[in-house]
């Protein structure tokens, strides 16, 4: 992945905003993204995360990254 495509949670509650006002309404993007009205509720009240069909509606995809590091004074 690219740095420069890297957004903040915070953008991505925005992105879902504006796909919300493109459809219309939080129920023609809930139809769209095959989801229900409450859920949609739900996670812009931050009380759900996104689902992978809710940010695909909204052009966005989850993206998850791994990293290792030393532990200090392991038993090893």
């Amino acid at each position: 992945m690219n740095a420069s495509n890297e957004i903040r949670s915070a953008d991505v509650f925005g992105a879902i905003n504006r796909a919300i006002m493109s459809a219309g309404s939080q129920k023609d993007f809930a139809a769209k993204a095959g989801v229900s009205s409450a859920f949609v509720s739900r996670v812009m009240h931050g009380l759900s995360a996104p689902s992978p069909k809710l940010l695909k509606a909204a052009g966005l995809r989850r993206v998850v990254s791994v990293h290792f590091e030393f532990v200090e004074n392991a038993d090893v």
